[in-house]
């Protein structure tokens, strides 16, 4: 029985997500549909995030036209890369979290109580 992290799946899957987000980076960029949504999605994260922090008020709205305009329209390609980059990040990390700590919690050594 093989102990420690399974390392090759884990690579496997890395490139596996980097070639999927990267795709899906470009279909963001290039196809006008998920262009937009994609603008939208970033001005709603902004101005819940803004809400939250400053609450409901004009200086709210201005800062988050001001921010929408910045990272939304002019920063796309940016944004989107930052974008992608945090999703393979989260989802890099859960899987090391689930695969790779996989030996350790379904040891059954681990599973029995203390006073067995």
């Amino acid at each position: 029985m093989r102990k420690g992290f399974y390392f090759m799946p884990l690579i496997i899957l890395a490139l596996i997500l980097i070639v999927i987000f990267g795709g899906l980076a470009g279909m963001i960029l290039t196809i006008p549909i998920f262009r937009v949504l994609f603008q939208f999605y970033i001005v709603i994260t902004i101005f819940s995030f803004i809400r939250s922090v400053l609450g409901q008020g004009t200086i709210t709205y201005v800062l988050t036209a001001l921010l929408a305009y910045i990272f939304a329209f002019r920063l796309l390609p940016l944004t989107t890369g930052v974008w992608g980059i945090y999703i393979i990040g989260a989802y890099m990390l859960s899987g090391l979290i689930v695969f790779g700590l996989q030996p350790i919690w379904m040891n059954p050594k681990y599973m029995k109580p203390k006073g067995s």
